[in-house]
């Protein structure tokens, strides 16, 4: 068995004892954790872009709406004017 371990030490390059293995380990385990964290945040900052896009959206179809019930209400009033126009030149004088 040893011969393994010989030939995997061989390859890798140098041999790691129990000691390195370990802290290798633990490096492994803290780059996990830190890149946990970096996909938390990058999560919780994509759902705060979508809030802020969604309430932007939502901003602007309100805007749209309010033009165009602006735009209708002139125009409404406008049709009333023509109307009234109308109306005074086919009156009986």
């Amino acid at each position: 068995m040893a011969a393994i371990d010989d030939l995997i030490d061989e390859y890798l390059g140098t041999a790691l004892t129990p000691a390195e293995m370990r802290d290798l380990a633990m490096l492994q385990v803290e780059n996990a954790s830190i890149q946990d964290d970096a996909v938390q945040k990058a999560v919780a900052n994509a759902q705060g872009v979508e809030t802020r896009n969604r309430s932007a959206l939502e901003e602007y179809l309100r805007m749209a709406d309010e033009q165009a019930a602006a735009e209708s209400q002139r125009a409404l009033e406008m049709a009333q004017q023509r109307l009234n126009l109308i109306g005074a030149l086919y009156e009986p004088r």
